[in-house]
């Protein structure tokens, strides 16, 4: 007799599945133990993080590895004032673990403007508080490209002393900036193709469907984070 498949659910309820088994390394031995076991029996597996995605990127039938328990920090640079952190863990116990060793984040979300102007203006603020800046996460490539116009201005070389990301994979942006910029893509033609044919079943009396609709989005992976591997 078989027994009942856990069920894993991201923290919106959106996205559920019921994968094999769920394991939960607590260590990178562990972890490494995990992957050496399912590789000898030539199966799958799916690593999962705090589940905050709205597409189904973590859903699996398969093995699926949660590092809800890898937690900590992994290595210390006290002179460089940098840190390896272990993946699951989370920002609200990240700051604790940091300020235990006397370190801190670099820099608090910033919210401004979506515009390259807004961008230029907040890499600039980000420089002067923090020089030693190593990566910058923008939540659009048009954000990106004023951060990216303002690091070279201040002569730091992406991705060798910077690594940048936007948001969006709109090209006039992301592949026209210097270097082309690593992103995320919507998808958006496909999303919107989606929306119409549910208009349409709509107009037609056509049952389309109930509640939230999942879309997979892409990594781009371009120069602004290093060269392709």
């Amino acid at each position: 007799m078989f027994g009942r498949r856990p069920t894993w659910t991201n923290w919106s309820g959106a996205v559920r599945c019921t994968p094999q088994q769920i394991v939960r390394p607590a260590s990178i031995d562990a972890l490494i133990g995990v992957v050496r076991e399912v590789a000898a029996k030539q199966g799958k597996l799916r690593v999962v993080g705090s589940g905050h995605s709205f597409s189904a990127v973590a859903a699996t039938d398969a093995t699926m590895v949660s590092l809800d328990h890898l937690r900590g920090i992994a290595e210390l640079d006290r002179e460089g004032r940098s840190a390896t952190i272990l993946a699951g863990t989370p920002i609200n116990v990240l700051g604790d673990l940091l300020a235990g060793h006397g370190l801190a984040l670099v820099s608090p979300a910033v919210h401004t403007q979506w515009s390259q102007r807004s961008g230029r203006l907040a890499a600039r603020a980000l420089l002067s508080g923090t020089p030693d800046v190593d990566a910058v996460v923008c939540g659009s490539d048009q954000l990106a490209a004023g951060v990216s116009a303002a690091l070279r201005e201040a002569g730091r070389r992406i991705p060798d002393d910077v690594a940048v990301t936007g948001y969006d994979n709109w090209a006039v942006f992301a592949l026209e900036a210097d270097p082309p910029l690593t992103t995320v893509d919507m998808n958006l033609e496909e999303l919107g193709a989606a929306a119409v044919r549910d208009l349409f079943g709509l107009i037609d009396g056509k049952p389309v469907g109930r509640g939230v609709r999942l879309h997979a989005s892409t990594l781009v992976v371009r120069e602004s984070t290093g060269p392709r591997g």
